[in-house]
């Protein structure tokens, strides 16, 4: 996945939380702890769009 380095912190941390969420789909023991190291629910909202928006047009494998 591309990151685009002009990209606001929250917007960093928004494509650091789907990685993150990637992780538990890939690794589902480790679900857990990656939610619990999601910084807060604002983040949270914003990778689940962000990786919405992506999945639907195929960045993310």
């Amino acid at each position: 996945m591309k990151v685009n380095l002009s990209f606001e912190n929250s917007k960093l941390r928004s494509v650091l939380a789907i990685k993150e969420m990637e992780s538990v789909f890939n690794l589902n023991d480790k679900a857990s702890r990656v939610l619990i190291r999601l910084s807060s629910i604002e983040d949270v909202h914003s990778a689940k769009r962000l990786w919405m928006q992506q999945s639907i047009k195929g960045e993310i494998s």
